[in-house]
């Protein structure tokens, strides 16, 4: 114990003191364990500790807390039912005895005389007692326990009918979109197989094709247009471009077209350039195919424009390009180029359409389109379950507060009852309610815990040539995967953190405190995926997002939310059992791209000041559903209290000044001096020193029967000696 300090001081000045008086490692040691201790001491909330890497994990653990709940307050109803069945008939019996022996005594007091007169006043005085006994029985109940129980019992049967329609309902539409995805990502990642045994002529041509046209000009259109000489048809070609409007694809693709249109808004745009024009369906249909046959457009979905393509009003198209200087005579049917007409005479001489490497990498276009719009549905399907799963977990943890409270309150009520209607002396149970709920969900067994993200599927694009896009998805993405910049941090990450220092600390703190806005999220990586497509660099879709996005909410949403998905957090899972003991050795250990990461995290939350630092970590209660160490260290066991002592260690973490330069200096060291660093960065389950296996389907299982069996198959013997 360091002297000349009063420790009944505050915790602060105890802070500033030691940091400022006495810098030995004894003062610093025992200012790490105040922080520690008060930090372990802390209550958090516990509501929503029912998430699992597949939902359904915590979703059915949910249900089977409400239903053990519900077999609790049943069987109170039904003790009471019976007693009161019993109770009832007590009454019933007594009633009838008294009434009856009251008459009997009554005559006998007629007969007998005067003599006998005293005996049947007695006899009639006890009969009356008998039937003030059954009157007060008849009319005692238990209602003051047993309506609170029941009621609260008709709200969890209400309540578990509401999340078993709606959760299950809600991850059947997760689960089937989900399995959409797959499907259609193991077509795209087949096609792209197929494209990667191309000749390299063939590549070439895929990677500049385009389709090069002269066109003949027609000397009519339908029955009332009529062009005189080319500039006529230019003219009309380039107003009815103009007028009929198109619809631009997400993903762009060298060679494919972008951009489309309908038959019907063709259709519209030809009724108002010619008021005269005949507009039964059969002409406009005629009109259509004229400019399909002239090379005027082609159809949308065929991208090989195959010869005898009909037009039809349903359809979708696109307009083709002019050529740029006339090469020669072509012929309206040979108006999609050369490439395109070598392409279908492959197709048709031979083979499927899935053995043509060529055609599959057209096809790969439509399927990365179609890729994308389910990844939206399944974006959309999973930020409603995770809305209402977060609601669910609320509202059963208000009723399992309020089921804590009833017990104690029926316990208390039936003493108070019975000592003063029976003079029964009782002791009603000294437990306090909220401590019992409190460790009840600090045991919670059933599930992972905090919130975390159903990765499900990586989102993943290939390019025409069938390679991988040149940068990965921005979010989900392995830390030693991500684009860095030159100071090896993660462009997504440097960026945030870049424009949260031009924002207040005091707001950047608030919003590291707030509850997640999953909807906020949900658009703003909306627009991430949609300037995503356009272009796949990270510092390119930051820079346009942060344009939009730019309040200070928003950009430390996006930042958690980015955190949270990635496959492990920014301490490996690998590292948690040395991270625990609070010491820096887990440094050594820990892959380089993870290191900058923490480096430039823990410089953010320095920047933030002790003050803020305090609030964060040791608020109590914490207004966010889950702790904030829950964004660094997730260590995916079924102990929820954990969070406290990582809490406290990156709370210590983040007020020494030189855990920063740590984390770089490690990071720079090669991995031949770092000892127990496996190559390459991949973490293994060797190199960590806790080994927490995942959890099995069935809870556990008996061990098989020790006998001699006979032996079949490889039998591996161990060496012999000598």
């Amino acid at each position: 114990m360091c002297r000349g300090v009063d420790s009944r001081a505050p915790r602060e000045d105890l802070f500033q003191h030691f940091k400022y008086e006495y810098m030995g490692s004894t003062c610093l040691i025992f200012l790490e364990r105040e922080v520690e201790r008060h930090n372990m001491n802390r209550r958090i909330d516990l509501t929503s500790t029912f998430w699992s890497e597949d939902y359904l994990t915590g979703i059915d653990w949910l249900l089977h807390n409400i239903q053990s709940d519900i077999s609790e307050l049943v069987q109170f109803a039904d003790l009471y039912d019976k007693f009161q069945e019993s109770w009832s008939y007590a009454a019933r019996q007594i009633a009838k005895v008294s009434t009856g022996d009251a008459l009997e005594g009554y005559t006998k007091v007629k007969s007998y005389g005067k003599g006998t007169e005293m005996v049947a006043r007695v006899y009639r005085n006890q009969t009356r007692q008998l039937e003030y006994l059954a009157e007060k029985l008849r009319t005692s109940s238990l209602a003051a326990v047993e309506d609170p129980i029941k009621n609260l019992l008709f709200q969890y049967r209400e309540f578990q009918t509401d999340i078993e329609s709606a959760l299950k309902l809600d991850h059947g539409k997760v689960k089937r979109q989900m399995d959409a995805l797959r499907s259609m990502h193991r077509q795209i990642k087949k096609k792209a197989a197929a494209i990667a045994t191309l000749d390299p002529e063939d590549e070439e041509d895929l990677q500049s094709m385009e389709t090069v046209v002269e066109r003949q000009f027609p000397s009519s259109l339908g029955s009332s247009l009529k062009f005189g000489c080319e500039a006529e048809w230019e003219e009309y070609l380039s107003r009815l471009k103009n007028d009929v409007p198109i619809t631009k694809r997400k993903w762009v693709i060298p060679g494919l077209p972008n951009e489309y249109f309908s038959g019907g808004d063709l259709y519209h745009s030809l009724k108002r350039l010619d008021a005269k024009m005949d507009t039964s369906l059969f002409n406009l249909e005629n009109v259509g195919q004229q400019l399909l046959d002239f090379g005027v457009l082609r159809s949308y979905n065929d991208v090989l424009h195959r010869p005898g393509y009909k037009f039809t009003h349903q359809g979708f198209y696109c307009w083709v390009p002019d050529a740029p200087t006339p090469t020669g005579s072509m012929s309206p049917a040979s108006s999609s180029g050369k490439i395109l007409q070598d392409i279908w005479k492959r197709v048709s001489s031979g083979g499927t359409v899935e053995q043509d490497t060529t055609y599959a990498a057209l096809e790969i276009s439509q399927l990365n389109e179609q890729f994308v719009k389910q990844w939206f549905l399944w974006e959309n399907e999973k930020l409603k379950l995770e809305v209402d799963l977060f609601y669910f977990m609320k509202k059963f943890a208000k009723l399992s507060k309020h089921k804590f409270r009833t017990m104690v309150d029926v316990d208390k009520s039936i003493v108070t009852s019975f000592e003063q209607e029976w003079k029964i002396d009782g002791k009603a149970s000294a437990v306090d309610a909220d401590e019992a709920w409190y460790e009840v969900y600090s045991k919670n067994h059933g599930t992972i815990g905090f919130y975390t993200p159903h990765a499900g599927l990586h989102f993943e694009m290939y390019t025409l040539q069938g390679t991988p896009v040149a940068q990965p998805w921005l979010f989900g993405t392995p830390l030693q995967d991500m684009p860095v910049l030159d100071n090896e941090q993660p462009v997504v990450l440097h960026k945030l953190l870049e424009k949260a220092q031009t924002l207040d600390p005091g707001l950047v703190a608030k919003e590291w405190a707030a509850p997640l806005d999953l909807v906020g999220i949900s658009n703003m990586k909306r627009d991430c995926l949609n300037e995503y497509l356009l272009d796949c660099d990270h510092a390119a879709v930051m820079e346009k997002v942060l344009k939009k996005w730019t309040i200070g909410p928003n950009i430390i949403q996006l930042l958690r939310s980015w955190l949270l998905e990635l496959p492990d957090s920014v301490v490996p899972f690998t590292l948690i059992g040395s991270f625990k003991e609070g010491g820096l050795d887990w440094l050594d250990l820990c892959p380089s791209s993870n290191l900058q990461c923490i480096a430039a995290l823990a410089a953010h939350f320095n920047w933030l000041g002790p003050e803020r630092l305090k609030v964060l970590f040791e608020q109590e209660p914490s207004p966010q559903p889950f702790p904030i160490s829950h964004h660094f260290v997730r260590a995916r066991v079924r102990a929820p209290l954990d969070c406290l002592l990582f809490d406290a260690t990156l709370h210590r973490f983040f007020l020494d000044d030189e855990f920063t330069a740590s984390c770089t200096r490690a990071a720079r060291a090669s991995p031949s001096a770092r000892t127990g660093r496996p190559p390459k960065n991949h973490l293994t389950v060797a190199d960590s020193y806790e080994f927490v296996p995942r959890p099995f389907r069935a809870n556990s299982c008996e061990p098989s029967p020790t006998r001699n069996k006979r032996l079949s198959g490889l039998t591996i013997l161990h060496p012999t000696s000598g």
